[in-house]
């Protein structure tokens, strides 16, 4: 068995600290979340801007753009004609990426889709315990921990089974950070394949920046394998299309992890290092 972090030890033997998960997010933890999800994108968004006037200014002028400039405005190009197409779709075969989910109905013209999958070496059945737990007051996500923390989610991932978190029903709150957070509400369960999650206000009344499905679908692939299929559906007013663009490179980033996690602790069967 391997080591496991003594930082997760509690939670992976009875589940988060509720003392701690469930207090409210301070203004502090806003600032900070706000700084560490937004400031890369803010600050490379800007550079490519000025970059990119930077060189249509010295092509107007007749003169040959400047190598940084350059550089920049060639990588915002690729980021956007190469890389963001591929983040949506990465792991995703073309008929998964067509393929009608589960939750799909409740948006059928979502303003952004992506769909991502991977193969597990490991049955449906053991695949959707560690799927069923998942929730900043659960078993956490699998992902990034430290990240997640440092924009105060206050997220313990467990690294084994929580017997306590095995039971999802339609209606129930799947939580990203603490109260004030945004969160998701289940809209369809059916172990051991489905799961619809639908964003819901962090608060009541509280405006909402879009509406979100995250879609979880679990088959058999292979002799004892599984295919996990994640499709996240978005709509959101004119008014908050950057602030949507900007959270994307971090996103893919914590979503890839995550169910890079989840694949290890299926396949493993027992305790795992969670990522750090």
């Amino acid at each position: 068995m391997q080591d496991t972090d003594p930082t997760l030890t509690s939670h992976a033997d009875g589940g988060a600290d509720a003392s701690d998960a469930g207090r409210p997010a301070t203004a502090l933890d806003t600032a900070r979340g706000l700084a560490v999800v937004f400031g890369p994108a803010v600050v490379l968004n800007a550079a490519w801007l000025v970059s990119s006037r930077a060189c249509i200014r010295a092509l107007r002028s007749g003169r040959r753009p400047g190598p940084v400039p350059l550089a920049l405005a060639a990588s915002a190009v690729a980021y956007h004609g190469y890389l963001r197409p591929r983040m949506h779709r990465w792991g995703a075969t073309e008929e998964e990426r067509i393929a009608v989910l589960p939750g799909d109905e409740a948006d059928a013209d979502p303003g952004e889709q992506t769909t991502r999958g991977l193969t597990i070496d490991a049955p449906v059945e053991d695949v959707w315990p560690w799927l069923a737990q998942i929730g900043q007051d659960r078993a956490g996500f699998y992902s990034y921990q430290v990240l997640e923390n440092l924009v105060g989610c206050r997220m313990h991932s467990a690294d084994r089974i929580l017997a306590e978190h095995q039971r999802l029903a339609p209606g129930d709150e799947i939580r990203l950070g603490p109260a004030g957070y945004p969160c998701f509400r289940v809209q369809e369960v059916r172990p051991p394949s489905t799961l619809v999650l639908l964003s819901q206000p962090p608060r009541p009344g509280a405006a909402e920046a879009g509406v979100a499905s995250w879609q979880w679908q679990l088959r058999p692939c292979g002799e004892a394998g599984s295919r996990l299929v994640v499709r996240q559906r978005l709509d959101y007013p004119d008014r908050f299309g950057l602030m949507w663009r900007l959270v994307e490179p971090i996103g893919f980033v914590m979503e890839r992890r995550m169910l890079r996690g989840l694949k290890q602790r299926a396949e493993e069967g027992r305790d795992v290092r969670p990522p750090r």
